[in-house]
């Protein structure tokens, strides 16, 4: 469900992305940081609950690091 819902998310990222460098490659990295920027506030509150749920920062890291690596091979 995780995986599901970071694609759903990450799709429009992706073809903003693709827009801005089909224009500029400039326009497309300051999109790319700027969505960079805004992932790392997103990817702490992904992470925050799990911890809630194992209370231990190593597992919880290990798994968020598992979803994250499917996700990118899909």
């Amino acid at each position: 469900m995780l995986v599901i819902g970071m694609a759903l998310h990450n799709l429009p990222e992706g073809l903003a992305i693709g827009a801005g460098f089909a224009l500029t490659p400039i326009l497309g990295i300051m999109i790319a940081l700027g969505i960079a920027a805004q992932d790392v506030p997103e990817n702490i509150a992904t992470i925050v609950p799990l911890y809630g749920l194992t209370k231990k920062k190593m597992k919880s890291f290990v798994i968020f690091s598992i979803v994250c690596l499917c996700y990118k091979i899909y």
